[in-house]
């Protein structure tokens, strides 16, 4: 069913499906933190109750980036991954980075740094951590 065919009802503020019949489980993709911000959002958790809201498990580690900062501590010579490291902890002489929240999505909340200087920034800042940037035809480093 598309988010489209759900409506609330004004009368107990909870959810229906287009035939009238109250939904009692829910399979969502959309962030918690963005969802709250929506109009639907308060809604949502006063029924949460009535409902189930079922999230894809691998989400709670794929919908974050906090992961590649100690894969990289583990293995820093891996051909697979960007040097990672939380703000605080990044050496001086890292100029070129992608600094992104560590719930990083939609592209909110990245700056992209070259050479010390910002040539792309989209706001939101939370749980800051800087990753290798690797600009288009710089070559492959190691």
């Amino acid at each position: 069913m598309a988010v489209e065919q759900i409506t609330k009802s004004r009368v107990d503020g909870r959810f229906y499906d287009r035939h009238g019949d109250h939904i009692g489980v829910i399979f969502k993709l959309y962030p918690y933190e963005f969802m709250v911000e929506e109009e639907f959002g308060e809604a949502c958790f006063r029924d949460i109750v009535n409902i189930g809201l079922c999230d894809a498990a691998g989400r709670s580690i794929g919908g974050t980036v906090w992961i590649e900062q100690p894969l990289f501590e583990r293995d820093p010579r891996s051909k697979w991954l960007l040097p990672t490291y939380l703000e605080r902890e990044a050496p001086a002489l890292m100029t070129s980075y992608a600094r992104k929240p560590i719930y990083s999505r939609e592209g909110l909340g990245i700056r992209l740094q070259q050479e010390g200087r910002v040539i792309q920034e989209q706001g939101m800042n939370s749980g800051i951590r800087k990753r290798g940037f690797h600009p288009p035809g710089a070559g492959l480093y190691a």
